[in-house]
């Protein structure tokens, strides 16, 4: 009788943690939306290459047997495929094809948890998981945030002592854009610190005054499938301008990437404003200025196949183990390293894709040397 008891107890235990495990938090998940990886051996495909039919219900189906009936039992009403990287023959360690990636939409958001349950031990599903929604923590709006005391802190003058000159490093700066004509950004043609692709600058002229790009011939000079992105790409208008305006008012959402690229990749020595730590570097911008998860994981693959040598994600999310763990090995796998911020929540929670394996996760002291009374922590 004892064992039964604590077989049951234990069963109960197990299944209380799973069904935790897998429960919807509207806080951090987008509502009727699922991610999920096929097997490539599933589909025949490692370029997410399929074919997309309906029931009379309006219920897709792709022909994977195992697929189209969870399609039917929980209503899904779409899917579309989520990334283009330049590498397409690559695959994680868990053999996942970046292209294999979908975003699966429910009708009814309240069948979310067990669509899900059932997508997780499908056979031919290597992952799925809730879309979470992406947020860029705490913007503090203390007027000594402009003071660079954290300069001496990470030692950066030893560090130019050594070396000051790293213009052939690449920073990508995945975020809300970037001023790109900002003074400290660049001074004229020669001293500037802002990344200009060789083979897309003879498609394009560029107005340093106003921050326009404008198109003179159309191309994709380095083949990434991204026309005339000499020195970005903005996901959200799907265009080749990532300038993003700055404004002096503490806590400006829009302004986060240049108050993060300013931090990275400054001028430096040149009488104005701030030095970045890296004072002499390029800096590649990535624009995302909505709350689309999977466009700043698309963010991070478009820098790898742009060379960046560093990826810069000041943001996070509690949901996107797998889809993390897959797009960070892939940057890995293009020798860039994914940096990412802890989070400011003063929790001992994991955010993604901080918390990928490949990723350096960066939480925040203040200037006694201390963690920061907001700065995530324990992973």
């Amino acid at each position: 009788m004892f064992k039964k008891t604590l077989i049951t107890c234990l069963f109960l235990i197990v299944y209380s943690i799973i069904l935790i495990g897998t429960s919807f938090n509207e806080e951090y998940c987008v509502p009727n939306s699922i991610i999920m990886a096929f097997n490539a051996k599933s589909i025949n495909s490692t370029i997410g290459d399929i074919t997309v039919s309906a029931t009379n219900l309006g219920q897709i189906q792709i022909g994977v047997p195992s697929f189209d009936s969870l399609a039917v039992m929980f209503n899904f009403s779409s899917i579309e495929r989520l990334f283009k990287p330049k590498n397409q023959d690559w695959k994680s360690s868990k053999d996942v094809y970046l292209m294999n990636i979908f975003r699966v939409s429910l009708v009814d958001n309240s069948l979310i948890e067990q669509a899900l349950l059932n997508l997780k031990n499908c056979d031919d599903i290597i992952f799925a998981e809730y879309e979470g929604i992406p947020d860029h923590g705490f913007i503090p709006n203390d007027p000594l945030v402009t003071q660079q005391w954290h300069l001496e802190k990470v030692q950066a003058y030893d560090m130019w002592d050594v070396a000051q000159d790293a213009n052939e490093v690449i920073i990508a700066i995945v975020d809300s854009g970037v001023k790109w004509n900002h003074a400290d950004f660049r001074v004229n043609d020669l001293i500037s610190n802002i990344y200009l692709d060789p083979l897309e600058v003879p498609g394009v002229t560029i107005d340093w005054d106003i921050g326009e790009i404008s198109i003179i011939t159309p191309m994709d000079g380095d083949g990434n499938g991204y026309d005339n992105d000499v020195m970005g790409w903005d996901f959200e208008y799907n265009d080749n301008n990532p300038f993003s305006e700055y404004s002096d008012e503490p806590g400006t959402r829009e302004t986060h990437g240049t108050h993060v690229a300013g931090i990275a990749g400054a001028i430096g020595n040149n009488l104005i404003g701030i030095s970045g730590i890296g004072m002499n570097v390029k800096l590649l911008i990535s624009k995302h200025t909505g709350g689309d998860l999977v466009a700043y994981y698309g963010g991070i693959i478009y820098a790898a196949d742009k060379g960046a040598h560093i990826i810069n994600c000041s943001w996070g999310s509690p949901e996107g183990f797998d889809l993390a763990e897959a797009v960070v090995e892939y940057a890995y796998a293009a020798e860039s390293l994914v940096v990412s911020i802890a989070h400011n929540d003063n929790e001992e929670i994991p955010r993604y894709p901080a918390a990928a394996s490949l990723a350096v996760a960066v939480g925040a002291t203040d200037i006694n040397d201390y963690k920061s009374r907001f700065s995530n922590y324990g992973f």
